[in-house]
């Protein structure tokens, strides 16, 4: 079963750019994240990354930028985290390892460490790092991408490079990394928008209709229910202030018009305001119900205080 997430990043490695320019910040993308394992200097490069890595079309565009033949020089090992297989992969390459010095140049911004060279550049390096560094959770259960990064600096260059493409995430800082995240489907649709994953778009907008659709029928449910608890409430009070003044010998005394509602409320336990006003000859408003009932719980209430005052006269 390939997750959502999986579906994404081999889209985007299928559409991998065309340019020269562009292939190089692609896999710059894809590299952005990697380690050198023996220090800045060590030629030995090391990354972990999804099964994405292991497309045709990603292994070609690093090939091609560092110079490295990934099918004879590439070393995998699996490792299993957060319910998934990922690989970590290590090579060496002395021009990976100049590259990557210069990505943690913590005084340059991404244009100048990576060089774009084209509008469609920044693109491309967007899509090689969301395929090796990102996460995205399925849109029928929440909304959220995030591109975790091993270094602050490398996540301070990211969140600016994020913010002039106008999709600001937001910062938390774990354990061994720095994640940049959005939760917000209109900031992921415009990622997805930006990176050419058009049919991965496509899958998170008609599950966000869904989930839009589901979430007003359960708000509109629970406000009927809501309504129908308060209606049955309202009229279990009335229907106990009737009986009290029956209890005391009361009710006889009342106004003919609250007796008449009174008996009717009786009648009609389960009606609605509206329909008991019908039942009423001649009909009477809503407005003119809701009085009586009022006047009957006021009634009721009276009789209540003027038992408690005799009670406490009598101690």
């Amino acid at each position: 079963m390939i997750f959502f997430a999986g579906k994404v990043k081999d889209e985007i490695a299928r559409n991998r750019p065309k340019t020269t320019c562009c292939r190089k910040a692609f896999s710059l993308g894809l590299l952005y994240n990697a380690t050198l394992k023996n220090g800045e200097k060590a030629k030995n490069i090391s990354f972990t990354v999804s099964r994405a890595f292991e497309m045709p079309e990603v292994l070609d565009a690093i090939d091609e930028t560092v110079g490295v033949q990934f099918h004879r020089e590439l070393t995998k090992k699996e490792i299993r985290r957060l319910g998934r297989t990922d690989g970590v992969f290590s090579f060496e390459s002395p021009k990976a390892a100049e590259l990557l010095a210069g990505l943690s140049d913590s005084q340059k911004t991404l244009n100048e460490t990576v060089g774009f060279k084209c509008p469609s550049c920044s693109k491309s390096f967007l899509s090689g790092l969301f395929i090796s560094s990102a996460t995205v959770s399925d849109p029928t259960k929440e909304y959220h991408i995030e591109f975790s990064i091993g270094s602050a600096d490398k996540a301070s260059k990211l969140y600016a490079f994020l913010s002039k493409m106008h999709i600001i995430p937001k910062i938390i800082n774990r354990k061994r990394s720095v994640g940049l995240y959005f939760k917000d489907s209109t900031s992921i649709e415009d990622l997805l928008t930006v990176m050419g994953a058009t049919t991965s778009f496509f899958e998170l907008t008609n599950a966000k209709i869904i989930r839009d659709i589901s979430n007003a029928e359960n708000r509109a449910t629970n406000c009927v229910a809501s309504n129908i608890s308060k209606s049955i409430s309202a009229s279990q009070n009335q229907i106990n202030a009737i009986y009290k003044l029956m209890e005391k010998g009361l009710f006889e005394s009342l106004p003919k018009e609250l007796q008449d509602t009174a008996k009717l409320r009786l009648d009609h336990a389960e009606e609605s305001l509206g329909e008991l006003c019908a039942l009423h000859t001649p009909t009477i408003s809503r407005s003119g119900l809701n009085h009586r009932l009022q006047r009957i719980l006021d009634e009721a209430a009276k009789a209540e205080q003027t038992i408690q005052n005799t009670d406490a006269e009598i101690k």
